[in-house]
């Protein structure tokens, strides 16, 4: 049925009894304009009118100006799979106040749903001889969770109004609610201010999000009582009870006595749970009077704007009786538009002389506040008891203080002098003062506060200050074994833990969980390039197998081959100088130097990308994003293939930090494999078409060659893996503090340290002196590089054994590959010049004191410093030996390390913010980003100059071709031009033209 008008169905009994029935019908109002009106009344003139019975039926109004339904209480009214939606009233049930007769009430509400109402029901009982209210599975909800429609002053669920009787001294109600839904809704108040037996009873209901922004309050005039409407959920009022006992002492008592009233006024809260609702005293409930019992019911998040308090019993005669009762709190405050909730409030706040009784009931505050703030308040009670099984639980870090101000009070009862006895407690929480912390929380069982909480200075590494103790950036903290209620901290590995600051002291940077967060979370899996961790059905890309085959190949290629680059790039941009000229210093640098001319800038090169990784700190996500390459050109020169495709990160589920490890130094592995891969190519293609056979030496000095260039990335790896930081009473990998030390491969890599890593080195230094004398042969010292200690203590006992003046006559031969890659770009000694020739030794020490630096200095800015100060004075000792047989390349090496040193200064101003757990801030972070600029541009310089070269070469080839292309047009155009005047200039027979004639 369409309704245009003010109604759509109007019945009214005058006489008698008549049955009223709705059934499968829908009411829509169609009207363009608001109008007011009511849909469907259902009237009668006199008491007991019949039945009122509306079942599977829905209405709906476009706007929220009209009435949906308005009955007479004078039928017995069921409402059943009703829907009522949009409306300004719902279901309006109240009549005119009666003349001289009273009635029984009988209302049922059952699986009904109200829905974007302003008010849900009203009901109004004047006089009724008895009243029975019951709504069962019904829900009262809000489509649209915005807060404007309960911001105005008058709007609830339910308002039920019985006021005092005038025409019978006395009646009886009942109200049950059961199984009801209150989401998003305003308050619902229940006025029972008649004489009489009250029964209210409220089961497995949930109240979610209602809110009440603006109270109400009044004075009765007739019987003066003073009544409030300040809630956000529910609230119960009641008549005053009438005394039983005042409670009055005298000198004689020995027993406390408190005044008792006898409560025909009931409410039963049971199984029922308020969640996240807003008023204005409380934010859940309001009991006025009254005998209230709250049986397993949850309270958690009620806010507010006064006390904010979960139950509020208001200044009166009611008692509170809470048995097996939760109260959580988890959020500080909330703000509903544009008013705030009280920071102090209270779970049960108390104004009433009544009692107060706790049976099984915990309290319990996760909120972290510097002020002091209530638990439980009684201003001016009655009898209090809370049995040894309720409890009340501060937030961790936080005392639970008990004041108690009970005290007598002189008042005047039936005109003679009364002392009561005034119960005043109040039960609060309050945190360590700034800059201490505990791990403690104050508890109280019964009466009693059970624990003190002893507050701890802050450690190195933490905040006290808003919350009880939370990490710095990059900061993680750990229980002392020492001290189970202590906490210390430790720096995390780059990029484990959080860059900002956090509320926990063990938090971790995304999915990274475990000690020190150095594992990933059940589900995720570690990246290669990177500390994240990627869900594990994301993973699976086996392409960076490919990638990096293909890579390795190419660095091997490279460095048999060993192409002229900057030769070729100089000829082909300067190819208009003479170019016979050009051939002949070609010549003659490959003669005098090999092919150094590259191979130095190849070694610096390698050392500056190298070290520069090295000595960066933090993430390295910025730099990528000012330019995108950089992270490949470093990646590259480390044996990474990082950043060519995020998804490369992952090629399978279950890497761990070490496997991680492993594999990224893997590469260098693979290069070497490589190198014999392409020998065995060149060696079976030779064979095939009968050529020579290749030199396996070049090949072996080749990989000799990759191992200096990854010495590094092994050097690194096998450092970290045996970082171990000390964690409780326990030493735990660094990188993966889930791990213990010490493990079996451990020990295997501690070999790998002490039999290759450190005498490397020595090899080095000791092994290019035994070449320029010719003492060794270069197969010898290739398999001395590969096991470096067997061979040291070779040569020292072959030197022990050697008699004295005793000199070798045989001279051995040595491959020119081998003293290419050793020694070519080095200068050789010359008279009193010693010459340095070792000067390998010296990169592949300097890139090891840096990785002991970087690996085993726990505090970021020591290590920088020490970082700084060894790239300092490395550059200091360049620039007195300058090592490099061209002065080009030993000013290159000068430039590229001075910017490792600026470089290493930068990232110490970064590490001590990370050391104290700073964040930058303000004008500083302004010039930090120029820093990080002027690394970028350091960073860029080498790949943008080559970049450079190559476009000024393409370029000068498009004038040289533009140049040829035009000297040919001119020589043909010459051609042209004589070939036209010879046929002008040619002689005929005078004969011939008279003939012609």
């Amino acid at each position: 049925m369409k309704i245009t008008v003010a109604g759509a169905l109007r019945v009214i009994t005058t006489q008698g009894k008549t049955n009223v029935t709705i059934s499968r019908c829908i009411f829509e109002d169609t009207a363009v304009r608001a109008r007011q009106g009511i849909f469907v009344q259902i009237l009668a003139g006199n008491g007991n009118a019949g039945m009122a019975m509306i079942s599977d039926s829905l209405i709906v109004s476009n706007i929220k100006k009209k009435k949906a339904l308005l009955i007479s209480p004078k039928y017995c009214i069921k409402m059943v799979n009703v829907t009522l939606m949009s409306f300004k009233i719902g279901l309006h049930i109240g009549s005119s106040k009666p003349k001289n007769c009273s009635f029984p009430i009988d209302v049922l509400i059952e699986n009904c749903t109200f829905v974007d109402n302003i008010y849900d029901t009203i009901l109004t009982f004047y006089d009724p001889t008895s009243v029975k209210l019951f709504i069962r599975n019904t829900r009262f909800i809000s489509s649209n969770h915005t807060v404007e429609v309960f911001q105005k002053k008058k709007n609830y669920a339910i308002s039920l109004t019985i006021p005092l009787l005038e025409n019978i001294t006395s009646t009886k109600a009942v109200i049950e609610l059961e199984n009801n839904v209150f989401h998003y809704r305003p308050p619902s108040y229940f006025s029972l201010l008649f004489e009489g037996e009250k029964n209210v009873t409220i089961r497995r209901s949930h109240f979610r999000n209602c809110i009440s922004a603006y109270g109400r309050q009044w004075i009765n005039k007739k019987s003066g009582y003073f009544y409030q409407k300040i809630t956000g959920a529910i609230a119960v009022l009641f008549s005053p009870d009438k005394p039983q006992r005042l409670g009055c002492m005298n000198s004689h008592m020995s027993q406390e006595v408190h005044p008792s009233w006898t409560n025909n006024s009931r409410i039963l809260f049971e199984d029922t749970n308020f969640e996240d609702n807003f008023g204005v005293a409380v934010g859940a409930v309001y009991i006025s009077n009254g005998f209230a019992t709250f049986r397993r019911c949850i309270f958690r998040n009620n806010f507010g704007i006064q006390r904010a308090g979960h139950v509020y019993c208001a200044y009166g005669t009611g008692r509170i009786y809470l048995v097996d009762c939760s109260f959580f709190r988890t959020k500080k405050n909330v703000t509903i538009g544009n008013m705030a909730a009280s920071k102090t409030g209270t779970f049960i706040y108390s104004e009433s002389a009544g009692s107060l009784k706790l049976v099984n009931t915990s309290m319990m505050s996760t909120v972290t506040n510097r002020s002091t703030y209530p638990i439980l308040d009684i201003a001016s009670g009655g009898f209090v008891d809370i049995d040894q099984n309720s409890e009340i639980k501060c937030s961790e870090g936080q005392k639970l203080l008990l004041e108690n101000n009970t005290h007598l009070q002189y008042t005047e009862k039936n005109k003679s002098a009364c002392i009561l006895n005034v119960t005043s407690l109040r039960y609060s929480c309050r945190s360590c003062s700034p800059g201490y912390y505990s791990l403690e929380r104050g508890t109280s069982r019964g009466l009693l506060v059970a624990n003190h909480v002893k507050c701890l200075p802050c450690p190195f590494g933490a905040i006290c200050i808003e919350n009880n103790i939370a990490a710095k950036p990059n900061f993680w903290g750990y229980l002392k074994s020492t001290h189970s209620q202590s906490l210390e901290f430790l720096a995390c590995p780059e990029d484990y833990c959080p860059s900002i600051a956090t509320k926990y002291y063990n938090s971790c940077q995304g999915n990274r969980v475990g000690t020190l967060c150095g594992q990933c979370a059940k589900g995720f899996t570690e990246t290669l390039f990177s500390t994240e961790c990627r869900n594990s059905t994301k993973c699976g890309n086996y392409t960076v197998w490919i990638v990096t085959m293909a890579l390795t190949i190419t660095l091997a290629l490279y460095l048999l081959i060993k192409p002229p680059i900057l030769i070729t790039l100089r000829n082909q941009i300067f190819w208009f100088i003479n170019s016979k000229q050009n051939q002949e210093e070609d010549n003659l640098n490959t003669f005098d130097d090999g092919e150094h001319t590259d191979g130095g800038y190849l070694k610096i090169t390698f050392y500056f990308y190298q070290a520069a990784e090295t000595v960066m700190v933090g993430s390295m996500d910025e730099l990528i994003g000012k330019i995108p390459f950089i992270h490949f050109v470093i990646s590259v020169y480390n044996f990474h293939v990082q950043s060519v495709n995020e998804s490369l990160g992952c090629p399978f589920a279950g890497l761990s930090a070490v496997t991680k490890e492993l594999l990224l130094s893997s590469t260098v592995f693979m290069t070497m494999a490589n190198v014999f891969l392409i020998y065995g190519v060149h060696y079976v293609v030779n064979v095939v078409m009968g050529k020579e056979k290749p030199s396996l030496i070049h090949y072996m000095a080749v990989v000799m060659e990759v191992l200096l260039l990854g010495y590094e990335s092994l050097a690194e790896t096998a450092l970290r893996l045996m970082n171990c930081v000390s964690i409780g009473s326990g030493k735990w990998l660094f990188i993966d503090a889930n791990v213990p030390c010490m493990q079996w491969w451990q020990y295997l890599l501690l070999a790998y340290i002490a039999i290759f890593l450190i005498p490397f080195i020595i090899v080095l230094y000791y092994g290019s002196y035994k070449l320029q004398r010719s003492s060794t042969t270069g197969a010898e010292f290739i398999a001395a590089c590969m096991i470096p200690l067997p061979f040291l203590i070779y040569w020292f006992i072959k030197k022990l054994l050697k008699r004295p003046r005793q000199e070798s006559t045989r001279v051995q031969i040595v491959n020119p590959d081998i003293l290419e890659i050793l020694h070519g770009p080095f200068r050789p000694p010359s008279g009193n010049d010693e010459g340095t020739l070792y000067w390998e030794s010296v990169l592949i020490g300097r890139r090891f004191i840096l990785l002991v630096f970087k690996v085993f200095i726990a505090d970021m800015m020591l290590r920088m410093v020490s970082m700084a100060t060894a790239c300092l004075l490395i550059t200091i000792h360049h620039i007195s030996r300058n090592p490099y047989h061209s002065p080009l390349a030993n000013k290159a090496e000068t430039c590229s390390l001075a910017a490792l040193t600026v470089m290493s200064i930068i990232n110490l101003a970064k590490a001590t913010l990370i050391s104290f757990g700073i964040t930058i801030s303000g004008p500083g972070k302004s010039y930090m980003a120029a820093l990080e600029w002027l690394e970028v541009s350091f960073l860029a310089f080498a790949p943008a100059l080559v970049s450079l070269l190559v476009a000024f070469a393409v370029l000068s080839q498009l004038v040289r071709l533009l140049r040829f292309l035009t000297s040919r047009l001119r020589y043909c155009f010459s051609i042209f031009c004589s070939c036209t005047l010879d046929r002008d200039q040619e002689r005929r027979p005078l004969l011939h033209v008279a003939d012609q004639r």
